[in-house]
């Protein structure tokens, strides 16, 4: 552990301790500010950082630390070498018992400043201390806890101060005072962490390792949903080592395919076996919000631009603008007697919509705002930003309800968990009961339903704020629209429900909303348009002097632009940006006149006008960039947006370059850091040369759970990277000024480039794109259409290759072998001959990684569970071919000697028991059923069908696994396929006669988790796992080889599966018989 002392002279020291050696030390918690104002390990090491403003935090602590007799103290920001990814992991790991073991902890509240102790107290709960992850567990580890102001002025203690702290927390004065964190169910120490927030997104997952107590790698990269899944994953496994014998108990004594944690079926055995019921409920519950989440869910949210700071305080803060009339949004939202409870927000393209909506989610404070009309009750509130240019999910209505229902039942899971249960659809709540690990799949009805029976059971104590941006970026028919209306009007019945609407003034919006309160946003943000462009014009150094110098000239343009936007927030940015550009280029106040009077009023003409400037040597390069920006990708629900490393392949010249003779690519291009950062460079240089601010790249950065985008910059535009480096100032992004070289991006190392991300500035750039004329002259300029699919699988197979070749990069090459897999998967490419060389030429470095690389906690979605069994399974790349269905490489590969000697999962089970069982209706990738081809290839190779897998045989295995999906309720689409393998099997000589055990066994694999086969870790018996298969199934008389336990004949199984396959059964029985004469 390393340390800081103070010494006499004002500087400080880091002493490293190890062991008991540990003095007494003194602790501090406080939040971040900026990266840059923070001061760093390498600042203390070199005597630097004085002139930070965190320095007077470390000047505090070491201060009061020798008031209270200690002589060393530790502050995270200089404490901890960040740079060394496996002292992070320590630290992390480490930081409750640190804090534990400290001898005062001493809170400084850098934004609570005012005078006056009795003002302090009354104020200190508002805080931001108190919303953010990490100081939870630095209010309840230490032993002593002292709050200070911003100028070190002592507030009080935990104790003293306990009631404004339960106040602004939530949490209970027991956990307050000191008791045990393990004596609080994982509920409840679950809804303290409810609404706080962290800079990076999976931290909001690793700052609760000491609550739980439990220790996980860190993933940086993975996101914040994967984090919390592995969260939750190490939290049970810690509660079935610790408890495995009190659920064993409590399960040999329940009956029936649900009985953990459904309502009024636990039995009394003892206290403990009732806390493992409701601790198995909660995993429950967990399976069910992880059916719900999808990835992309919050992305659009914080994809929206945030508002200009000052702008949109009226729309909660009427009173600020007495130009509003009484029937006013904040009005609507408090009022008890308000019976149209739909507000609805409409306003031309550009005008701001998804801005204001964001502004008032992050704004609205609870109860304030919704009082009296919320009255006593708990609030429940929940939002959603469709997204048309998003994948499907987020832009169709399954996808808005499931984010409903995800906000809202987490909610309830903190405030009444035991009410959970009763509001989840049965057929969901029983299949996430079930012992084996089944992906849970909902129809829109099941969605509605769920829905329908929560608002209902919140009636009697909660009022739900819901909020929906962009019902005009709905995909589907009108009669799709048309029933979502249907839908929210309904929902807004009931009077503990409003809701607050936001789209286009469309025909069908304004006849459907004509009796609800709304404005047209054009007509009420010409305050904010002002606001926002003396902001923007005066950030930059020349403009302040035009204004100093040059006054009324200046404020006469900013009043030509105000006056020309007609409420269109996206031409005004789009104008304030080529004129900042125009500023830093030298021009004076009658240049940029005479510019702005060249721009057009119209958005779509001015953004016509944008297109047109494009230089013809480049049109050629923008073609392909804009057609590779436009491409949505609608066949698997993709993890990766658009890189900018993406389009650095650019200068190869052709889609499918990595095939060309021509091309080599040399890994070092990417993996040096120097070449690196040249390429990241060269290819903004490119983007904004070419693209003319219709593309920009974005910075996503940390302060939200998916993170936030930031405007990278632009070297032909004003940005704000451009604006700090011609100003002098150091950029966030870029190098200081001290640097003999200028590069316009920061230096990265391969594995961080991924928050580089290239999207058009608003979405109307895109709508414009989209229109046929200019999809015409795009496909003209690159002679026809680009093969986009083909350029990104080409070019994330280069980035994997280089990824592959660096330390501690195993997991974010991972995650992009998930994407390469995908793509190569979908129907255009697995059946064809470059997508069978794409496949070879990726194969080689993938089994590369995986023969040097833990396959431990992988994050990637779809490959997670082949990886998580890689080592177990003795995998190879030809078997993730089978699971991904790369056709035409598997025909390729799938050799006598390769099945032959493969060891662990045999070939044939691959092929049998998909990875992606009934996925068929919702993703287009993967083997999704037992591939017939493939099948009979194996078996004229002479591999027998009874070939053994651990203590089981495939061919048993491929009952149990049928039965499973039959119970589960396999799509009857998919039933002649089974049928044909089943008959397959048969007649290639399967077993007649199969022992008990080889029926009792765990076959399925989920596409997002994985449990090993045969180390039975559910607790689920084997006994009940067979009762479920083969209810009423007599055994037979005969035997099986030596076997002493009972056995079955499959003619008995077949006729289990009668219900489903008919008549099927008895060609099925014939065969068998005719095969084992």
């Amino acid at each position: 552990m390393r340390l800081l002392r103070l010494d006499s002279d004002g500087s400080f020291d880091l002493v490293e301790f190890t062991g008991d050696e540990v003095p007494p030390y003194a602790i501090l918690s406080h939040t971040w500010g900026a990266d840059a104002e923070e001061v760093t390990f390498r600042d203390v090491t070199v005597g630097l950082g004085q002139h930070k403003i965190g320095y007077r935090k470390l000047i505090f602590c070491g201060k009061q630390a020798l008031q209270d007799g200690l002589n060393y103290f530790w502050v995270d920001t200089c404490c901890i070498d960040k740079s060394s990814s496996a002292e992070l992991t320590e630290a992390i790991n480490s930081m409750f018992r640190w804090y534990e073991s400290a001898a005062h902890c001493y809170v400084y509240l850098s934004d609570i400043s005012t005078d006056g102790f009795v003002q302090h107290k009354q104020h200190v709960q508002d805080s931001n201390w108190f919303r953010r992850g990490w100081t939870l567990q630095e209010l309840l580890a230490p032993k002593s806890v002292r709050f200070y102001t911003a100028e070190g002025t002592l507030l009080g203690s935990r104790t003293s101060l306990l009631q404004e702290i339960q106040t602004a927390t939530r949490i209970c004065s027991q956990a307050l005072e000191g008791e045990l964190l393990h004596q609080f169910s994982i509920e409840t120490r679950l809804s303290w962490a409810e609404g706080r927030r962290t800079k990076r997104a999976e931290d909001a997952a690793y700052c609760l390792l000491g609550i739980f107590d439990v220790n996980i790698p860190l993933i940086y990269g993975e996101g914040r949903r994967k984090a919390f899944i592995r969260l939750h994953r190490e939290i049970r496994d810690s509660l079935r080592s610790e408890d495995h014998l009190s659920h064993q108990a409590l399960s040999d004594t329940t009956a029936g395919p649900e009985p953990f944690g459904a309502v009024g079926d636990r039995s009394p055995i003892s206290s403990r076996a009732g806390t493992m019921s409701m601790q198995y409920e909660m995993i429950t519950v967990q399976k069910l919000l992880d059916s719900l989440h999808y990835n992309g869910l919050e992305e659009r949210q914080h994809h929206v631009r945030e508002a200009q700071i000052g702008t949109y305080q009226w729309i909660l803060y009427p009173q600020l603008d007495h130009s509003l009339s009484d029937s006013s949004f904040a009005s609507w939202l408090s009022s008890p007697l308000e019976t149209r409870r739909i507000y609805w927000i409409c306003g031309k393209p550009g005008s701001g919509k998804s801005t204001i909506m964001r502004f008032i989610h992050e704004n609205l404070v609870l109860p304030d705002h919704l009082s009296p009309w919320s009255s006593d009750n708990i609030v429940f509130r929940a939002q959603y930003f469709f997204w048309n240019p998003g994948s499907e999910l987020q832009k169709s209505v399954i996808g808005l309800l499931r984010a409903l229902l995800y906000q809202l039942i987490s909610q309830l899971r903190s405030h009444r968990p035991t009410m959970v249960p009763d509001v989840i659809v049965r057929a969901k709540w029983t299949a996430a009961c079930a012992a084996d690990n089944a992906t849970i799949h909902w129809t829109q009805r099941e969605l509605q339903s769920t829905l329908k029976r929560l608002l209902g059971k919140l009636k009697t104590f909660g009022s739900v704020f819901l909020l929906i941006d962009g019902l005009d970026e709905l995909s589907g028919a009108e009669e799709t629209r048309d029933e979502l209306l249907r839908y929210l009007f309904e929902m807004a019945d009931s009077a503990h429900v409003k809701i607050c609407l936001s789209s286009r003034p469309w025909n069908a919006f304004r006849d459907a909303f004509e009796d609800c309160p709304h404005f047209r946003l054009e007509d009420v943000t010409q305050n904010d348009i002002k606001l926002f462009i003396g902001a923007q014009l005066s950030s930059q150094t020349r403009f302040r002097h035009m204004l100093r110098f040059q006054r009324h000239d200046s404020e006469n343009l900013m009043n030509e632009i105000s006056q020309r936007a007609s409420g269109v927030f996206l031409w005004v940015r789009l104008v304030v940006r080529q004129l900042l550009s125009r500023i830093r280029d030298g021009d004076g106040i009658s240049k940029l006149s005479k510019q702005l009077h060249l721009i057009p009023d119209d958005l779509n003409c001015y953004l016509r006008q944008m297109f047109d400037s494009i230089p013809s040597e480049r049109r050629s390069e923008a073609s392909v960039i804009l057609q590779i920006a436009l491409y949505e990708d609608s066949e698997f629900a993709t993890l990766h947006p658009l890189y900018l490393l993406d389009l650095s392949f650019l200068e190869a010249g052709q889609a499918c370059f990595l095939l060309s003779k021509g091309f080599k690519f040399d890994s070092g291009s990417l993996t040096e850091s120097d070449n690196l950062r040249f390429c990241l460079d060269s290819t903004l240089r490119l983007l904004n040369s070419s693209c003319m601010g219709l593309l920009e790249c974005y910075h996503k950065g940390e302060g939200s759970s998916d993170g936030v985008y930031k405007d990278v910059g632009n070297t032909a535009l004003a940005t704000s990277l451009s604006k700090t480096a011609l100003d002098g100032e150091d950029s966030e992004l870029g190098w200081s000024d001290d640097r003999p070289e200028r590069f316009l991006i920061a230096q990265y190392d391969l594995h961080e480039a991924n928050i580089l991300t290239v999207d058009f500035f608003h979405r109307t750039c895109r709508d414009f794109l989209l229109t046929s004329d200019i999809q015409t002259l795009l496909h003209e300029q690159s002679n026809g259409p680009f093969d986009v699919q083909m350029y990104l699988v080409n070019a994330r197979i280069c980035q994997f290759i280089a990824l592959s070749q660096l330390p501690n990069c195993h997991h974010e090459a991972i995650e992009l072998a998930s994407n390469i897999l995908s793509s190569l998967a979908r129907p255009s490419s697995r059946d064809s001959v470059e997508g069978a060389r794409l496949a070879t030429l990726f194969g080689a470095s993938f089994e590369s990684l995986m023969h040097t690389h833990d396959a431990d906690d992988s994050s990637a979605s779809y490959i997670m569970a082949s990886i998580d069994s890689w080592e177990s399974e003795k995998s190879s790349f030809l078997t993730l071919a089978i699971d991904f269905g790369l056709h035409s490489y598997v025909r390729e590969n799938l050799k006598m000697k390769s099945v032959r000697e493969k060891k662990g999962r045999p070939i044939l089970d691959y092929i049998l028991r998909p990875r992606f069982p009934k996925m068929r209706e919702h993703i287009k990738i993967g083997n999704t059923e037992p591939n017939l081809e493939f099948l009979r290839m194996v078996l004229t190779m002479g591999v027998h069908p009874n070939e053994m897998y651990g203590p089981s045989s495939v061919w048993a295995l491929f009952l149990c696994f049928f039965a499973d999906l039959l119970n589960s309720g396999l799509s009857e689409n998919y039933v002649p396929v089974y049928v044909a393998a089943l008959d397959v099997m048969i007649r290639a000589g399967a077993s007649a006669l199969l022992p008990k055990s080889w029926l009792s066994t765990k076959t399925k694999y989920d596409l997002y988790s994985y449990e090993l086969l045969f180390q039975d870790q559910t607790y689920m018996s084997s006994r009940k796992r067979f009762l479920r298969r083969w209810l009423d199934i007599q055994p037979a008389t005969d035997t099986f080889g030596d076997a002493t336990e009972p056995c079955y004949a499959v003619e008995g199984l077949l006729e289990r599966f009668r219900p489903q396959l008919g008549a099927s059964i008895d060609e099925l029985k014939t065969h068998l018989r005719e095969s084992n004469i």
